[in-house]
């Protein structure tokens, strides 16, 4: 893996990775990729008014997505930040047309690992191993619901796919995928029992897998809570995955630390909030 310049941003008792994470002091603060690179834009252009229409455009690029989930990405951005109100601390509200970050940032420049790429994360269509035909459609519901569940929780360092584009083993979508979700679903005696995998596609290593039951009567009914627990686990899984992934790259390639003034720069952008 190549060098790269990477910048670290510091706010106030904040500091945004490169990576995308942000922290307070020692301590990671959860922050999904959107709110993640939401935050970012308005950080690059500190003190001036952005607009909604070039925030949706950066944020979700070539994608058909309403105001609301803008309204609620500075929401998760204010909660984060421990911000609130129309004059937040750290994010404005300009009425009709914006929202400007207006405090002071501090930007530093270092040599180090380039951030490693983006992993995508493809759901294959479970296996329906019941026995019964009348279980397919309840297994590629299930799979459907994981992977939106999955994109709900937003992995860093991770795409999860859209269930549509991948298809069965061997498709499109799964031969563009790095990482895979498996699943089976069987029947023993009156419960309904899901299994899944996280597998990691170039040479099928089994990452993790997890089983959940529920009462296959009930089962119709409580497919998406099915999904969600399952979707908990696979993001625990990724994240997991993710650090070990990062602690080896930087292992592999420790940053170097730069002579002052050489290739260190530092930016401070003035609260012009009015």
């Amino acid at each position: 893996m190549g060098e790269a310049v990477v910048s670290t941003v510091a706010f106030g008792p904040y500091r945004l990775e490169p990576d995308g994470r942000l922290r307070r002091g020692s301590e990671d603060v959860h922050l999904p990729p959107k709110e993640a690179a939401l935050l970012a834009a308005l950080i690059r252009t500190a003190g001036a008014l952005v607009s909604k229409r070039e925030l949706l455009a950066t944020v979700w690029p070539g994608e058909n997505v309403l105001e609301g989930s803008l309204t609620r990405c500075i929401s998760a951005v204010r909660r984060a930040l421990g911000d609130a109100g129309r004059r937040g601390r750290f994010i404005e509200t300009v009425h009709g047309r914006g929202y400007r970050f207006v405090v002071r940032v501090r930007e530093q420049r270092e040599e180090g690992p380039a951030p490693p790429p983006l992993l995508r994360l493809a759901v294959v269509p479970f296996e329906n191993g019941t026995g019964d035909d009348a279980w397919a459609a309840a297994c590629e519901e299930l799979a459907d619901e994981i992977s939106s569940a999955l994109a709900r929780l937003q992995p860093h360092g991770v795409g999860v796919l859209a269930p549509r584009g991948v298809g069965q083993r061997g498709g499109t979508g799964v031969r563009r995928a790095d990482l895979l979700v498996t699943g089976c679903v069987r029947l023993l005696g009156g419960r309904l029992r899901l299994r899944t995998e996280l597998v990691r596609a170039s040479d099928q290593l089994q990452l993790a897998a997890h089983a959940f039951d529920c009462d296959a009567s009930r089962a119709a009914r409580g497919l998406e809570s099915l999904a969600d627990a399952a979707a908990r686990d696979l993001h625990a899984d990724l994240r997991r995955t993710l650090a070990g992934r990062s602690r080896r790259a930087a292992q592999a390639q420790p940053a170097r630390t730069l002579s002052q003034g050489q290739r260190v720069t530092s930016r401070t952008s003035a609260n012009t909030a009015r």
